[in-house]
């Protein structure tokens, strides 16, 4: 039954639509709140993700996802000091990858990095669990062994992992292998702390490698210390560099058939101010491991062309004399090379044409288009192109035909096998070769009279050696040329 409501009716109504508006809004408020809290806990949560991966990213490698240096330096220092409490030994391993760079080049980058992923997970397949891989940078890795009871164990360690690495890697259809240099830390609590324990498992693994590819070595004190004397005499041959202070030699290359010096072959001499006469075979492969051999390249290159142009100047020598000059492999890695031999010979005013580079056969490993397009451009200019200590490396006829070569230098080990029947017939095969090849050829570390007649009768034209004459200073160079010659064994003696 419908009826008038009541003025108090009215209020009534009023008061209770105002409760439920404040329910109502109440309740949005408590679903924004709501919606707040939760969005609040999703940014924390995002930002707590992106946290973890930055924290992972920076303990990390990226490519291989294990530790990377600093992951696992933590690591080992935390796990020497509870071994040291527990009387437990650590030992750890350090290991570099020979030839890594030539995968890179000869396959690309692509195929290098799922070599490297391939790699560690071989790696890790062996180790125990506890043990800890990590990449500490490009083609290094490290590794710690917890509790390693004996040096026996770390060695049967070792001989898994070349027998692992010796299996090729299938990579995009490439057949992928290299070998490993180790070194080896087997007591790594007695060094201190972690970063000391890999530094001395580093510097044993650059031990191994001097001993030859794929080896390993076990640290000890000694080789600290060949690390210390090694790093002062870097610093000492940088600045002799800089001083002017190593001193270019040349020896004399004979024409056998004209019998005359067909040019000199430049060879750095250093005497050191403290430990004397220090020999090539020292510091020029300590140069090579350093930036230092491009200065030291620089530096001969430039002293050779100014001494021959000197020489043609003063009218001691004839215009064909020519120097040539040994370059380092790191030397051709760019165009470098090509703008510093510009800049020589027309700051000294050589031609072209009287300068020879000799390069040895291990660029053959590592010869890239960018450096046989290098090497042909320097030869179009007239430069000789020469190939040292040919028979030792890593020669082949197809190599031979990519490298604008001109001339083979028959290495000084086959003459000094030619007292076995074996050593003239090489030497006897090389000259067959280069004659084939339409290459000539200069025979280097002639001794003796034993060495030097056989040679000659075998046709030999350009010799080479203390028994015809040993590398000389400048100042003796120039007076060798000016003075009247004969060959041992031809006319006279020199």
């Amino acid at each position: 039954e419908t009826r008038k409501f009541e003025e108090s009716d009215l209020d009534y109504l009023q008061i209770v639509a105002n409760h439920v508006a404040v329910a109502i809004t109440g309740h949005r408020l408590y679903e924004e709140l709501d919606q707040d809290h939760q969005r609040l806990k999703d940014n924390i949560s995002r930002r707590e993700r992106a946290e973890n991966q930055l924290y992972f990213n920076t303990m990390h490698d990226l490519l291989t996802g294990l530790p990377n240096r600093r992951q696992f330096l933590k690591h080992l220092n935390h796990t020497l000091a509870v071994t040291r409490k527990r009387g437990q030994n650590v030992a750890v391993l350090f290991l570099d990858l020979n030839r890594f760079k030539l995968i890179n080049e000869s396959f690309g980058h692509n195929v290098g990095d799922e070599f490297l992923v391939a790699l560690s997970r071989k790696l890790d397949s062996i180790l125990r669990p506890g043990d800890i891989l990590a990449r500490v940078s490009g083609d290094e890795f490290a590794i710690l062994i917890e509790d390693a009871k004996s040096p026996a164990e770390v060695e049967y360690l070792v001989a898994d992992i070349r027998e692992s690495l010796a299996q090729p890697a299938l990579i995009e259809g490439h057949e992928v292998f290299t070998h490993v240099s180790m070194g080896i830390v087997m007591s790594a609590a007695e060094h201190g702390d972690a970063e000391t324990a890999l530094r001395d498992a580093e510097t044993a693994m650059y031990r191994a490698k001097q001993e030859g590819k794929g080896r390993h070595a076990v640290f000890t004190p000694e080789m600290h210390s060949a690390v210390k004397s090694q790093l002062s005499l870097e610093s000492d041959l940088h600045k002799a560099i800089q001083r002017r202070e190593l001193l270019v030699y040349f020896q004399p290359i004979f024409d056998m058939s004209a019998n005359s010096i067909a040019g000199f072959e430049a060879l750095t001499r250093w005497n050191h101010p403290v430990r004397g006469s220090i020999p090539p075979s020292e510091f020029i492969p300590l140069a090579e491991e350093s930036p230092l051999i491009h200065e030291l390249g620089t530096y001969v290159l430039a002293e050779s062309c100014r001494q021959l142009m000197e020489w043609r100047n003063r009218g001691v020598c004839s215009p064909d004399l020519f120097v040539t000059v040994n370059v380092s492999p790191r030397q051709l890695e760019g165009t470098g090379l090509a703008t510093e031999i510009t800049a020589i010979l027309d700051n000294t005013g050589l031609p072209a044409g009287n300068l020879r580079l000799e390069i040895t056969e291990s660029v053959l490993m590592v010869q890239s288009e960018s450096t046989v397009a290098m090497l042909s451009a320097l030869r179009e200019r007239g430069i000789g192109i020469w190939m040292d200590d040919f028979g030792t490396g890593y020669s082949s006829l197809q190599n031979l035909e990519h490298l604008p070569i001109s001339v083979l230098k028959i290495d000084r080990t086959f003459v000094q096998r030619m007292e076995r029947a074996y050593g003239t017939k090489l030497i006897s095969g090389i000259l067959n070769l280069a004659r084939t090849l339409d290459l000539e050829v200069v025979v280097e570390g002639v001794e003796s009279d034993r060495q030097f007649h056989p040679l000659l009768a075998m046709g030999c034209r350009f010799l080479q050696g203390h028994y015809l004459a040993s590398p000389l200073p400048a100042s003796l160079a120039g007076d060798f040329l000016s003075s009247p010659l004969a060959v041992p064994g031809t006319a006279g003696d020199i």
